[in-house]
C-alpha cells in the first residue's frame, strides 16, 4: 500500500499599506505652574477644542475654561465660569457647532453648604458665557454632573444625596436661538 502525500503552497502577497495614520501634535500647556488645578475635561466642535478644569489657586474652587483653535493656538484668556466664593468642582463640558455648555457642582448656591449643579453656556464659540444657572436648587447634596448635547438639545444628569434617599436626576434643556 502506497501513501501519497500532496503539498500545495499558496502564496498571497499581503499589502503593507497602513489602514490609518496617527498624528500626535505638540504638547500645549493650558495652565502653567498651578499646583491646585484638577479634573480637566475636554470637548471639541468644528475646529475648536474647549478645556475646562477646577482650580483652587484663589483659595476657592473655581471652574475655568480655555479655547484652543484648529492651529493649536490658545484663543482666549482664561475664563472663570463659576467666579464665586463657593467651592466649585467636577466640571463637565459639551460642544456642538458654535455652542459650548458646561456644568459643575458648587456649594455657593445653598445656605446649608451642600453642592448644587450649575450650568453655563456660550453661543459664540466660547468667547463669552451667560450667568450660571442653578439646575438642582434643593437642600440635598447634588454632585457628579454629566452633560451631553445633540442639535439644539442639551441633557444634564446628576446625583442628589438627600437625607433619606439618593436620586439620579435628569434635565433636558432646549436651547432657543442657537447659532
Amino acid at each position: 500500500m502506497a501513501v501519497i502525500v500532496s503539498l500545495v503552497i499558496i502564496y498571497t502577497k499581503v499589502s503593507s499599506e497602513p489602514l490609518f495614520v496617527s498624528f500626535f501634535g505638540e504638547t500645549i500647556k493650558i495652565i502653567n505652574g498651578s499646583r491646585k488645578a484638577f479634573s480637566p475635561q475636554i470637548a471639541a466642535s468644528g475646529g475648536n477644542v474647549y478645556v475646562v478644569w477646577a482650580d483652587k489657586s484663589t483659595g476657592y474652587g473655581d471652574i475655568y475654561l480655555k479655547k484652543i483653535t484648529n492651529n493649536n493656538t490658545i484663543f482666549n484668556s482664561t475664563i472663570n465660569l463659576s467666579n464665586n466664593h463657593g467651592n466649585s468642582t467636577n466640571p463637565q463640558i459639551a460642544a456642538s457647532g458654535g455652542n459650548v455648555y458646561v456644568v459643575w457642582a458648587d456649594d455657593s448656591g445653598n445656605a446649608d453648604g451642600n453642592d448644587d449643579v450649575f450650568f453655563s453656556s456660550s453661543t459664540d464659540n466660547g468667547t463669552s458665557f451667560d450667568k450660571p444657572t442653578n439646575l438642582s436648587n434643593n437642600h440635598g447634596n447634588s454632585t457628579n454632573p454629566q452633560i451631553s448635547t445633540s442639535g439644539s438639545n442639551v441633557y444634564v444628569l446628576w446625583s442628589d444625596f438627600l437625607s433619606t434617599k439618593t436620586e439620579i436626576n435628569y434635565k433636558h434643556i432646549g436651547i432657543i436661538g442657537l447659532k
